[in-house]
């Protein structure tokens, strides 16, 4: 497993070859959980970046939302397939959203957010996952 995940952090040119192993813990850990979810209808993937994990899931359809747009459309430029929506939004606009996702997908937002503000970015994170769904904060 761990060859297959450095050959697609080279395939998608990552700045470093080696991952920490803080971060292997979390691709093992997100590895596996999305191993319980595929071809679920949606994904959500809350801070996604460039859209870099998308090869992760193997769903229906992915929706991955940052903040930063050139980052997004570094993700869209990668991506070019229809099963594949990358959207630049500040994390509190996943409130207007509807309970859409499957699975949701946040491992490293609430770290970057006040932690007064935590209760209500899982209260989000929760809204936007279907009946039944998954998610992996």
């Amino acid at each position: 497993m761990i060859k297959s995940v450095l050959k697609k952090i080279i395939k998608n040119k990552a700045r470093s070859l080696y991952p920490s192993p803080s971060k292997m813990f979390l691709l093992r850990m997100l590895r596996r959980f999305l191993s319980n979810y595929k071809k679920v209808p949606v994904a959500l993937d809350v801070a996604a970046a460039d859209l870099k994990y998308r090869y992760f899931f193997e769903v229906k359809r992915y929706i991955g939302i940052d903040k930063d747009a050139s980052l997004i459309e570094k993700g869209r430029k990668r991506y070019p397939n229809d099963d594949t929506i990358g959207v630049a939004a500040d994390f509190f606009d996943i409130a207007k959203l509807p309970q859409i996702a499957d699975i949701v997908v946040s491992t490293h937002t609430l770290a970057h957010l006040d932690r007064k503000r935590w209760p209500q970015a899982i209260e989000l994170l929760v809204q936007c996952t279907k009946s039944g769904g998954g998610a992996i904060l």
